[in-house]
């Protein structure tokens, strides 16, 4: 009698019987995750093809219009009032700055030197952004941009994850607890998120498993890597002019 060898019995035993056969989920999970990875794949395609088309962001960023913080030496009453109403759009933050939209750097330092010869003691004159004011155009949430530098990207994406899976009102928690900007500001974040979340969700995702977390540089220039690229170009026009201080 011909007798198989053993290594040629195809994992069955000398009746036949199989002797491993993955568990029925094992398949259920194979085929969900390829076709988590096509819906994606195919959603990624889909809103890049929409970055691709989508105009350039550099013009937005190279306005002559600068918003512009005076910082007061006292904080009376009286000095405040006098910058709030000295120009258009400007924001009365705490009796110390105030921050106005103006047409230049110029003409930035021509209105301190203006409340200077009135009697305003000015201490300083600096840029908050370029463009007009905004939701985070103060010196609070300026300072939290110099401060947080370096994490604040990191900060956003963490409550991304969850509004992702909770809606806005965790993100916005999350927000506040973290970075601590004004609440003005705060929102204009959030709007971001939300906003990051409908048309750019599918090629941050793809970019954070199968791409690059973070910019790289090219000859001394960073390179936005496509989450950030889709955020520039496809969410942040529709925000720019009322959160500003990007």
């Amino acid at each position: 009698m011909h007798m198989t060898p053993i290594w040629c019995l195809n994992r069955r035993d000398y009746q036949g019987r199989i002797l491993f056969r993955p568990p029925r989920v094992v398949y259920v999970l194979i085929v969900a995750f390829l076709v988590f990875v096509v819906v994606l794949y195919v959603g990624m395609r889909i809103q890049q093809a929409e970055v691709d088309r989508a105009p350039s962001t550099i013009d937005l960023f190279t306005t002559s219009k600068v918003c512009g913080m005076i910082v007061l030496v006292n904080e009376t009453k009286n000095s405040s009032v006098a910058v709030s109403k000295s120009h258009n759009n400007s924001q009365e933050t705490g009796g110390f700055v105030s921050a106005s939209t103006f047409d230049d750097v110029d003409s930035l330092w021509s209105h301190a030197d203006e409340l200077k010869s009135s009697g305003v003691e000015v201490d300083d004159a600096v840029v908050a952004n370029c463009g007009t004011c905004g939701q985070c155009s103060n010196p609070h949430d300026v300072g939290i941009y110099d401060d947080t530098k370096n994490t604040l990207t990191g900060d956003a994406k963490r409550c991304a994850y969850r509004a992702l899976i909770g809606g806005r009102g965790p993100s916005t928690d999350c927000m506040r607890k973290n970075v601590g900007f004004t609440d003005s500001c705060n929102e204009c974040w959030v709007d971001n998120i939300m906003c990051d979340m409908k048309k750019c969700a599918f090629v941050c995702m793809w970019n954070e498993i199968f791409g690059r977390q973070f910019g790289h540089t090219s000859g001394g220039k960073e390179i936005l890597n496509p989450c950030k690229t889709c955020d520039e170009k496809k969410v942040w026009p529709s925000l720019h002019e009322l959160c500003r201080s990007k």
